[in-house]
């Protein structure tokens, strides 16, 4: 896990690197038989606490450049992937790891102990969670190594995890030697911190001279027990002690007779056949009754734990009549294409007490803020929702999830503030009327028919469903996510908007993320009366600490007294360390850039665990599988909590009541206007414990409630820090969050009994008719997930019954490069089996069934990888395999997408690949078909009215989810969106009996109550 965020070059580690290389060698001379040395290093990307002007990186360039000049040609590291990120330091880590050509293996997700842990089934699941950031650097080469944490054997639960390991393919990483680095690893970085050599020269002679007897112990206890010594396997970690000390333990183990060989070259030997716990020669001597000696004590040894640990103290005067900024919220995106689709799909209660941990006050996350993707049809990132008008004369505000799940978020909280913006909109939009120029220059050229008076009617006519059907209004409102600048558009927005009655809504631009032009906007704002008028927030993505908004920009800001709102800011990170580092986020966003409003994406993770951005790093909850009832709870949650439970919107920042800590973190003060206050700190970037001491003046009387987050405990209340005289102090421990407040009422909220994590249903029938009153659905059916388009409950054509139909007519303004329309649905473990739809086709149209979909694109692009096979209204059938983009390296989207595309490093072909084609007779426009995909290995077989049309042998992909598509074609020049109906959509086993239809579990229930007078239809 990162303690500390990357900071300056790697300025001290050269200097202790020249003096530790003048250190004593090891005085005695080369043992006469030299030994095979394995070089293992630990709690990759980062171990312990990061001492001051060292990064992540430096730490283990300086390992790589040690094992150069020792000759140590394998470093076999083993990663905890829950410490990863896409941004920071720690993927880079590992990337200079592969790149300086050591290997990769696994040591769980979050270093989780096999006796520690809650169960075996557990503690497999956090090592599978830790494969993915291997495998994907490793690729192809041999990974499967596991190195157990702790050394932890597990006890009764080892021989049953052993069998595990060893149907996975696994090997255990063994150990024979180590120094206990570890052991010294955060009291370095505290001496560093303190500036206390001499407790750092005292911890170098102590441990040397520990290395020194652990060699000779080795070699002593090896022949012992083998009567030779045997390969040995050496175990050191990747922190800040280690980078500094290695040179000298390994000119020890070199001065011994120490060969460096590779992991598999020193476990061939037969002293490693029975894996387990501890270490090799202790476990096999017990096993053979060998009582080895006992390690003599080192005289006046110090316990490095007990080093440089007198905290520094910080005064923090705290004056309730300073003032300060509005505090505009904490809160989420929901949005951003589909992000919960499948939670509209949970049972109750469990879908009610997911809403409770995010949005009830004083319970959970208990978010001030919710920011929404106004619905366009087309994807955008994750997917898409179905717009309220998709076409010019059609108007329904009965569509989609979204309208739901913003009433239930302010029925739990009604101080919650709305706001939100359009990613992709409708495709008729800006094809009549007024377009706006775009006003980024050279720097950005979007899809000019967004910049519409259209669009600026689209949105007043959706603010008029949210206020006319569903009883709630906007706070504000953006231009577009990320699509660059008009200021002809914002003008007339705000207009329109005022002659709508809609003048109290707020409008921000211009949300794009990319730093070397997002705010110039605010330069022009500063000469264009109009435009200032017109634009009410300032609104950038924002991504601390990385991106901050300029000093100058602030000012300008404030001169013109336009509050800075974050208004997507993105913390990709699972664990522990996303839940400090999003207090981290949220307290720097105000102290380092003047935000006052942040929103991150995304909240609720109600989509395939295929998708990308999944919910383990994103999310506050992980809702991905609604058909059992299960959903995970991510400590990021707690994160939320800190600030959610302990602000409202509306409180001030309070002036001089935030800043950075003295010992390394942040903290923010917020006050009430009944002057109750909160303090929120993080230490995430502290070496060591620090004092706090508060003066506090003009605010509320009392002791302060002080609730507490650490790695081992999240979100507990601890004894109240009394105040007297107006004065309190509190330790505060390294790497931990704090909240400290005259407030009362908090509570960790959570339900005990979440039902157990259970597969998609298989086989699985929908035929679409066990939705009574579909518009109290939203129009949509349980659990396909449509990635592009709007496929919508309908009436169907030519016989009775309900249907399912896509209903975008033309291509939209996509946020995401554009693609086709299709909505996934099940397992992507799935191998062989058979899925089956019957189409519906008019004139031009072409509509598909999908099977072993196993990618719906990377968040920017949506062109999937899997099978599928077309049929035309004319009969032509073609079976295609499809294989994402056709250029996979080209990076595209905002940095964190780039990142992911390289470090993807996908060279595979993409596109199309048409693996067979005839034409079926018969067939024409105003017909109903049914289309079957059949897997057996890698033998495909299409179907059409149950009559084999085609077939293929393709071994690209194995398994995946099943799918249904509708095809562009085109009109008259005109691209269009086929708008076929689909019906029976059947998952079964190849030949198997047709399975009875699905119907709504216990306690599935309709979104909306039936209304007589919601306006729909044609306008």
């Amino acid at each position: 896990m990162t303690f500390a965020r990357a900071t300056a070059a790697p300025s001290l580690l050269a200097p202790l690197l020249t003096a530790l290389s003048a250190a004593l060698l090891f005085s005695g001379a080369a043992c006469a038989q030299g030994f095979d040395v394995a070089v293992t290093v630990d709690d990759l990307p980062a171990h312990g606490l990061l001492p001051p002007r060292m990064t992540r990186l430096a730490i283990a360039e300086a390992h790589l450049q040690t094992f150069k000049r020792h000759g140590v040609t394998e470093a076999f590291g083993f990663v905890n992937a829950g410490k990863l990120t896409k941004s920071a330091d720690d993927a880079r880590v590992l990337d200079a790891w592969r790149a300086a050509g050591h290997p990769l293996g696994n040591h769980t997700a979050t270093h989780l102990g096999l006796s520690k842990a809650p169960s075996l089934a557990a503690w497999q699941a956090d090592v599978e969670a830790g494969e993915a950031a291997v495998t994907q650097r490793m690729q192809g080469a041999d990974w499967r190594y596991l190195r157990l944490p702790f050394l932890d054997g597990g006890g009764a639960r080892g021989p049953a995890a052993l069998a595990w390991l060893r149907e996975r393919g696994y090997r255990v990483a063994d150990v024979s030697l180590s120094f206990d680095d570890w052991d010294y690893t955060d009291a370095y970085a505290r001496c560093v911190a303190s500036g206390d050599q001499a407790a750092i020269t005292t911890m170098k002679t102590q441990y040397l001279a520990a290395v020194e007897r652990g060699i000779a112990k080795m070699q002593a206890d090896s022949q012992r027990v083998y009567g030779r010594v045997i390969p040995q396997v050496l175990l050191t970690h990747l922190g800040g002690w280690s980078a500094v000390t290695l040179p000298d333990v390994l000119q020890r183990l070199d001065a011994a007779g120490a060969r460096y060989v590779p992991l598999q070259q020193a476990q061939s030997d037969p002293a490693y056949a029975e894996p387990g716990g501890g270490t090799v020669i202790e476990r096999t001597a017990r096993r053979q009754g060998i009582k080895l000696d006992a390690e003599t004590p080192m005289a006046d040894r110090i316990d490095p734990g007990t080093l440089c640990r007198q905290p520094a103290e910080q005064t923090i005067i705290l004056d309730g009549n300073a003032g300060g900024p509005r505090f505009d919220g904490i809160g989420i995106v929901e949005g951003g294409g589909g992000t919960g689709v499948l939670l509209k799909d949970y049972p109750e209660p469990q879908r009610s007490e997911i809403l409770d941990l995010v949005f009830t006050p004083k319970f959970g996350a208990s978010v001030s803020a919710l920011y929404v993707e106004i619905p366009g049809d087309g994807n955008a990132t994750q997917g898409s929702m179905p717009s309220h008008m998709h076409a010019r004369d059609d108007l329904n505000y009965e569509r989609g999830y979204l309208w739901w799940e913003m009433r239930e978020a302010r029925r739990r909280n009604p101080q919650l503030t709305l706001d939100g913006a359009a990613w992709s909109a409708p495709g008729w939009l800006g094809r009549q009327g007024q377009l706006f120029e775009q006003s980024t220059g050279d720097y950005y050229k979007g899809d000019a028919r967004f910049f519409s008076q259209d669009t600026a009617n689209y949105y007043v006519s959706w603010l008029k469903g949210l206020r006319n059907v569903y009883g709630m209004e906007f706070d504000a409102i953006g231009i577009r996510n990320e699509k660059g600048a008009s200021y002809g558009f914002a003008k007339a927005l705000r207009t329109t908007l005022n002659a709508n009655d809609f003048g109290k809504v707020k409008l921000h631009g211009f949300d794009n993320w990319p730093d070397p032009w997002k705010f110039r906007f605010v330069d022009d704002m500063a000469r264009d009366a109009e435009l200032r008028d017109a634009i009410d927030i300032v609104g950038a993505h924002i991504n601390p600490p990385k991106s901050v908004v300029p000093v100058e920009v602030q000012r300008k800001a404030a001169a013109m007294g336009k509050p800075i709102w974050n208004t997507e800011q993105h913390v990709y990170k699972a664990g522990y360390d996303g839940l400090i580092s999003m207090v981290q986020s949220f307290n720097e966003n105000y102290v380092r850039s003047g935000v006052t409003k942040v929103v991150n994406w995304y909240g609720i993770a109600g989509l395939y665990t295929m998708q990308a951005y999944s919910g383990e790093k994103e999310a506050m909850v992980r809702a991905n599988w609604p058909w059992s009832g299960h959903y995970r709870v991510n400590p990021v949650l707690w994160g939320y909590a800190h600030y959610g439970q302990f602000t409202e919107t509306g409180w001030t920042y309070l002036q001089g009541g935030s800043g950075d800590l003295a010992g390394g973190g942040t903290f923010v003060t917020l006050a009430s206007p009944e002057r109750d206050y909160s303090v929120i700190i993080e230490t995430k970037d502290a070496p060591a414990a620090q004092q706090l001491r508060l003066n506090v003046k003009g605010l509320k009387d009392g002791d302060l409630a002080v609730w507490r987050t650490t790695e081992q405990e999240h979100f507990v209340r601890q004894a109240d820090a009394v105040v007297r005289d107006g004065v309190a102090t509190l330790t505060l421990e390294p790497h931990a969050v704090y909240s400290l407040t005259t407030t009362r009422g908090q509570q960790k909220g959570g339900v005990a009994d979440v039902p157990a994590l259970a597969s998609f249903p298989f086989p699985y029938r929908e035929t679409f008719e066990h939705y009574p009153r579909p518009a109290t659905w939203g129009h949509q059916p349980r659990y396909l997930a449509d990635i592009a388009g709007s496929f919508e409950l309908a009436r169907c054509p030519a016989r009775v019954g309900t249907c399912l139909r896509q209903s975008a007519p033309i291509p939209t303004i996509s946020w995401a490069p554009d693609w086709q329309p299709y909505s996934i649905i099940g397992d992507d473990a799935w191998r062989d089996y058979e899925v089956s739809v019957d189409v519906y086709l008019q004139a031009g149209e072409s509509a598909a069934v999908m099977g072993r979909i196993n990618h719906a694109g990377t968040g920017y692009g949506f062109i999937p990888k899997g099978y599928f096979l077309q049929l035309g209204h004319d009969g032509a059938l073609r079976l295609v395999a499809i294989r994402g983009k056709k250029d996979k390296k080209k990076a595209v989207g905002d940095a964190e997408q780039q990142a992911l595309i390289r470090a993807m490093n996908d060279t595979s072909e993409g596109g199309e690949k048409q693996l067979a084609a005839s034409r079926v007779a018969g067939v024409k426009a105003g017909q109903w078909h049914t289309l079957t995909l059949r897997f057996a290995g890698n033998r495909i077989t299409g179907l059409v009215d149950g009559k084999q049309q085609l077939a293929a042998t393709d071994d690209l992909y194995g398994a995946g989810m099943a799918g249904i598509l509708a095809a562009t074609h085109k009109d008259k020049d005109e691209d269009k969106l086929s708008m076929a109906w689909f019906d029976n959509l059947v998952i079964k086993a190849a030949g198997g009996n047709l399975p009875a239809p699905s119907r709504a579990m216990t306690g599935q229930q309709a979104l909306y109550p039936a209304q007589k007078s919601m306006p729909s239809g044609k306008k």
